[in-house]
């Protein structure tokens, strides 16, 4: 009985990798034909832009590197395409969902790391700026509170220079603002 229902499952596997691969032609090969009529045109670019749409359909499969025979399949069967516009050796690669050869995987390498540390260098300035943020906001509640001690002990001042001489406390311009910002003194 095992053998029957491993047979049974390889049978559905084969049938649905089967259905899988022709679900690809039914959909891309108007791309495919396309991109064999650029060929005869001897037009790179548009079937670079052809592969382009095939990638982006792909793309949107959420495909993995586990998808090896359907990506042999993708492969095999856009080779000759993806050659002509690519070069040699050319072929999809799932992590960067496009068509590359090697050059062309070595510069998306490249660019990756490049990303990365740009992401990295970004992260770190904004993290300066936030430092910085922070001690200007610290400075600033400093300044303040200095400024609230100084217009305390003025004040502080000016009372006991008002207890002493009225006069001399009333006509100094320091002391007549203290009193118009915190009142006069008890006594007054």
């Amino acid at each position: 009985m095992n053998y029957i229902t491993a047979l049974s499952t390889s049978l559905a596997i084969c049938m649905a990798t089967a259905t899988w691969a022709n679900e690809l032609d039914k959909r891309e090969k108007a791309l495919l034909s396309k991109c064999e009529n650029y060929m005869e045109k001897n037009d790179r670019d548009s079937a670079k832009a052809v592969l382009g749409g095939l990638a982006s359909k792909l793309r949107s499969r959420d495909l993995s590197e586990t998808d090896g025979d359907f990506l042999d399949y993708v492969n095999k069967s856009t080779q000759e395409c993806v050659e002509f516009a690519f070069g040699v050796g050319a072929r999809y690669y799932v992590a960067e969902g496009k068509f590359l050869n090697d050059a062309g995987l070595k510069e998306a390498g490249e660019k990756k790391i490049q990303q990365e540390a740009q992401r990295q260098f970004d992260e770190e300035l904004e993290q300066l700026e936030k430092e910085e943020k922070l001690q200007t906001i610290r400075k600033e509640a400093a300044r303040k509170r200095n400024k609230e001690r100084v217009a305390q002990k003025v004040f502080e001042a000016c009372v006991k220079l008002a207890s002493d001489d009225e006069i001399a406390a009333f006509t100094n311009q320091l002391c007549v603002n203290s009193f118009m910002v915190n009142g006069l003194p008890d006594r007054f």
